[in-house]
């Protein structure tokens, strides 16, 4: 068995890894046998690996409990090279890259001997089979340089000449980073106070919105949509210069009731019609689209009837996968389309490979981070954009959730969980596990979105994930949050001049600024291109 070292580390692990996924008997592999599954990890372990895939959704923890007994099982040269906490220590053999390390298993709290274990960020997927010290967050104050880019104005006169020697003031009004949330709860018809501060919180600190068109909900009779409601929303983000997408046009969790006994050759167009209404329908208020969601599980998924499952078991998860980008392309040529998932494994890696090379035409790369049972940490973070980032498309990180209340043991990412509520420790916990979530995908230069989930707590699976509490007060996370965006990676207002050529520089992130002179107010857009003529009389 070859060995390596883990990133930027001391430990080192088998260059072969065992997913521990299959060991257990659940909906994607099919009822297991634990002799059959003590006899794998003990074949694993006899080949030298020492490098473990697991999570804690794997079984609700069967999995690790089987690696537990798997150890007690092995002699003691093995447990030593699997104690949890241990410093590496390399046998004596001939060649360096066959010396087995100490090298601890991942787990939950508490099967880990020291330091803290790294959750999976996702309900499905664990990021590494190795223990992950989550480290120290990242600087938080001054923005990353690749942020601040210099731009480079040349005023021009009402007769197009330089104007030369004008004082400036120059503000910034709105990021080109995309900070977003779901917006599932708002309401333009509600007057009352609770709605009025969730529109205004909203507006005030972010300028990304995720609006819903699950189809289940979307659609709950043959072509009687949601439709009216939807462009309301749309229309509300607009008037407040906020970015929409809509999330999801293909999704297999949530089909439309009416799908049963239909044929699937019927389901499949009105799939695929689907997609083009509605991304040809809202073009204009909607330009960003979840197009396909989660399409690694697709052809495995069994929580539920669905009319998708069997299409790419039928077609092939690719060809479905193309057809939808397809659709919605023609639909708006104009339109960022995202191909997103929970499964950071290389099953997606593979997935993405294969669109690619099929001519799928995927504009971003939709990752999502649901982490209720615990932050996975900046590094395991920063690991994660490192290899999606090699695909040369722009990461989404599209569905984030920390928590700001106890971990719930019972939590499988499916069932609503009642009575789960937000702590004075939880919420600064969350606060500083935002802060060091935001800014360690801020530094990374692939990243041009983040979407938290959800805005207010008690939403989705009843988790305190918001930004605001059920009362719509700020938590503060929310307050963490504003003094970031709103405030370090902010351009502060400054007065200039301008040069005896008309010109004026300074350096700011991408975004809308405005510039104003004695003869007036002028907007630039900033994106980043260095040098723009602006017209400000």
């Amino acid at each position: 068995m070859q060995y390596r070292t883990l990133g930027r580390s001391d430990v080192r692990v088998s260059a072969v890894a065992m997913g521990c996924w299959a060991i257990v008997g659940d909906f994607t592999s099919g009822p297991q046998d634990e002799k059959d599954a003590l006899a794998a990890v003990d074949a694993a372990l006899d080949a030298g690996i020492n490098f473990f895939d697991t999570a804690e959704m794997y079984g609700d923890g069967c999995s690790e409990e089987i690696l537990g007994r798997a150890q007690r099982r092995t002699g003691p040269r093995q447990r030593r090279r699997r104690r949890a906490g241990a410093c590496p220590r390399r046998a004596r053999r001939a060649h360096p890259r066959d010396r087995p390390p100490e090298a601890p298993l991942r787990g939950r709290p508490g099967h880990v001997a020291a330091g803290r274990a790294a959750h999976s960020l996702t309900h499905a997927n664990t990021l590494i089979g190795a223990r992950v010290m989550t480290g120290e967050p990242d600087r938080r104050g001054k923005p990353p340089a690749h942020r601040a880019v210099k731009a480079v104005v040349h005023l021009k006169d009402a007769r197009g000449l330089p104007w030369a020697d004008q004082v400036v003031t120059v503000r910034q009004t709105r990021h080109k980073f995309l900070f977003g949330c779901n917006i599932f709860l708002l309401d333009t018809q509600d007057p009352s106070d609770a709605q009025r501060a969730y529109q205004e919180r909203f507006a005030a600190l972010l300028n990304y919105a995720t609006l819903p068109f699950y189809w289940g909900a979307y659609e709950k009779e043959p072509d009687r949509t949601d439709e009216n409601r939807l462009r309301e929303m749309a229309g509300w983000c607009r008037e407040h210069h906020i970015v929409c997408k809509g999330h999801p046009l293909c999704w297999h969790a949530v089909p439309p009731g009416w799908h049963a006994g239909r044929p699937l050759e019927e389901m499949h167009a009105r799939q695929m019609d689907r997609i083009e209404r509605e991304v040809a329908g809202f073009r204009g208020l909607i330009d960003a689209w979840d197009v396909v969601n989660e399409a690694v599980i697709m052809p495995r998924f069994t929580l539920a009837p669905n009319h998708l499952t069997p299409l790419v078991n039928s077609l092939g998860v690719v060809p479905v996968v193309r057809e939808a980008f397809a659709r919605a392309r023609r639909a708006n040529p104009q339109a960022r389309l995202l191909l997103n998932d929970y499964d950071h494994t290389a099953a997606y890696e593979h997935l993405i490979e294969q669109c690619l090379e099929a001519g799928v035409e995927i504009d971003a790369i939709g990752i999502q981070s649901h982490m209720h049972h615990g932050y996975a940490g900046n590094d395991v973070v920063r690991a994660v954009c490192e290899r999606f980032a090699r695909f040369g498309k722009p990461l989404h990180w599209t569905e984030a959730s920390l928590i700001s209340g106890e971990v719930r043991p019972d939590n499988d990412y499916h069932t609503r969980l009642e009575g789960w509520a937000s702590t004075a420790e939880g919420e600064a916990r969350q606060a500083e596990e935002a802060a060091g979530f935001y800014a360690t995908l801020y530094a990374h230069p692939a990243v041009e979105a983040i979407t938290w989930w959800d805005f207010r707590d008690g939403c989705w699976l009843g988790a305190p994930a918001g930004l605001l509490r059920e009362d719509m007060s700020p938590k503060p996370a929310y307050e963490r949050l504003m003094k970031l965006i709103k405030g370090d990676w902010w351009f502060a207002e400054k007065t200039l001049k301008s040069d005896r050529a008309g010109a004026l520089s300074f350096s700011g992130p991408p975004g809308d600024y405005e510039l104003t002179t004695a003869g007036g107010t002028a907007r630039l857009v900033h994106d980043g291109g260095g040098a723009y003529e602006l017209p400000v009389a």
